[in-house]
């Protein structure tokens, strides 16, 4: 019972991160075309991608 609710819940962090990252790609580009920089927010998501994938 221990092990399930332990993997649903990486479950759910890993889906809820992989739309996260998705979001902020998205505003990443727009960001890109516009303003040209990047800010610390962005930087975060991008660790957060690199984390995800570990799993």
């Amino acid at each position: 019972m221990n092990n399930m609710s332990i993997y649903a819940l990486l479950m759910g962090i890993f889906t809820v991160g992989n739309l996260t990252v998705a979001h902020a790609s998205d505003d990443y580009r727009k960001w890109k075309s516009t303003d040209g920089r990047v800010s610390q927010e962005l930087a975060k998501f991008v660790e957060v991608r690199g984390d995800r994938a570990l799993f």
